[in-house]
């Protein structure tokens, strides 16, 4: 069995700079990074945000406003929260000034 914490970070997924409560990262990432009521964090991280060498990372999947999937006129801002500095807490690269916001 492959012990994968022994795996190096070689690379690491894309994390779009236009995001915001009407338009945001959703799916495995978002159930992959813990919300900020200590809620969510699974157990696919490295996988979801770094990939693996011999493979592709997976471009992050966006919802709402220009999106195929647009909850915003059932939902709202309903359970979206601003997630960069959770993003930088686990060592993700974003700029210091990107508010990035997730489902």
């Amino acid at each position: 069995m492959v012990d994968i914490a022994n795996i190096p970070l070689v690379k690491q997924v894309v994390i779009p700079p236009n995001t915001s409560p009407t338009h945001y990262i959703t799916g495995t990432p978002a159930l992959n990074l813990q919300a900020p009521e200590g809620t969510s964090g699974d157990w696919h991280h490295r996988s979801t945000f770094y990939g693996f060498p011999d493979q592709e990372t997976l471009p992050l999947q966006l919802a709402g406003e220009g999106e195929i999937i647009n909850t915003n006129p059932i939902y709202g801002t309903y359970g979206i929260y601003e997630c960069s500095a959770a993003m930088r807490r686990v060592g993700l690269l974003i700029p210091e000034i990107s508010l990035l916001f997730m489902q």
